[in-house]
């Protein structure tokens, strides 16, 4: 059983269209963890919005509009939204926060969905293009401290090479190990990098050398999404299936795996983690909607975040943690309406060093797979 509170606000018009309802849910559990829920950005004519990151009360995501996406960055409410579309750019999406800085890319129409890496600090005027100039196009998707990380198409081709900037252009390192064809670096914590490359996950400290294989044994291809400290998570798909994950955890090394799909779900992804905590999501057989997911580092410890959920809605993602251990994501209506939404622990889980601070914060490779472009 557990105690649930409601609490509902009516937002003001916000872009020519009325907003509809956004609230917060407070529910505890068997085990003692309570979390605040708050829709960042309700539907607004079937503009769907998601959170793809946050640091330090700050929430970063995007938002889908006629033309394309809108780079957005929050301060805990739906009034507070930023958009952070560089001048100039027609579309843009923010992916990861750390401090007052964020990432994302962005691009302009004239050339086509070709993408430039950026770095912001707060605000759309702030933006720094990273894009290096070697490449043909770029995207950055997580960033901790001085460091950014992303990807870097070297011509126009499904071809990209991991990236790594510390502030500018000038300053990019190409991670992509020798012997690996294409590869992605989608989150990064203090001094490591994670991601994939043909199919293997991969953690790098700083170079191309210092790449290790994270591709656990029995397992088809897998895929790195974040790191902090000692842990990397990310998914595997299982021998006997093309298309089902499992979530997973690595300490450092390939052999370390531990594989925290639960039993009953027959899909999950690990998006994030903050020290001990992992967070993702799944989808069962019989329910087409998802379910976010929190783990404390085995499968059988995995807790039902849409259990805090309002009766709005139907389903959720978890994508990014913070370092207060507050949860970002999308959530679904039963329309298959999507919407910024966060979950804030109650009460607040303390800050930790800066050695285990969250990750990219965003299910990067899933947005590669889906935002990029067909290549002819």
């Amino acid at each position: 059983m557990r105690l649930c509170q409601y609490f509902f606000v009516l937002i003001a018009p916000l872009a020519g269209c009325f907003t509809l309802i956004f609230g917060y849910h407070i529910a505890s559990t068997a085990s003692g963890l309570e979390y605040k829920v708050t829709i960042l950005h309700p539907m607004l004519d079937n503009y769907g919005t998601e959170a793809l990151g946050g640091t330090g009360g700050i929430q970063v995501g995007s938002m889908r509009v006629n033309n394309g996406l809108r780079a957005l960055l929050w301060n805990g409410t739906p009034e507070s939204e930023i958009d952070l579309t560089p001048p100039a750019y027609d579309f843009s999406s923010a992916t990861a926060a750390y401090g007052n800085k964020q990432v994302g890319y962005g691009g302009y129409y004239p050339t086509g969905n070709v993408y430039r890496a950026f770095l912001w600090y707060g605000s759309a005027a702030s933006a720094v293009n990273l894009h290096p100039n070697d490449y043909y196009d770029s995207q950055a998707f997580g960033i901790s401290g001085d460091s950014q990380v992303g990807l870097g198409h070297l011509t126009n081709s499904p071809i990209s090479h991991a990236l790594l900037w510390h502030g500018s252009a000038a300053s990019v390192n190409d991670l992509n190990p020798i012997g690996i064809t294409s590869s992605r670096a989608l989150g990064v914590s203090g001094d490591k990098q994670v991601g994939v490359g043909d199919g293997h996950a991969f953690l790098w400290s700083g170079s191309a050398a210092s790449a290790v294989d994270l591709h656990p044994a029995g397992y088809l291809s897998s895929d790195a999404f974040g790191v902090s400290g000692e842990s990397e998570v990310g998914s595997a798909r299982f021998a006997g299936s093309t298309d089902f994950r499992h979530a997973m955890l690595w300490k450092g090394n390939a052999a370390s795996a531990v594989d925290l799909h639960p039993s009953w779900f027959y899909d999950s992804v690990a998006t994030g983690v903050l020290g001990n905590l992992q967070i993702g999501f799944g989808q069962y057989f019989q329910n087409f909607f998802p379910h976010a997911l929190l783990w404390n580092g085995t499968a059988e410890s995995v807790i039902d975040l849409n259990q805090f959920l309002p009766p709005t809605v139907a389903g959720a993602e978890a994508f990014g943690i913070s370092s207060d251990g507050t949860i970002v994501g999308r959530a679904r209506d039963g329309n298959l309406n999507y919407y910024a939404i966060m979950w804030t622990p109650v009460p607040a889980i303390p800050e930790p060093s800066a050695a285990i601070l969250l990750s990219g914060g965003v299910f990067a490779m899933g947005l590669w797979l889906r935002r990029n472009r067909s290549y002819r």
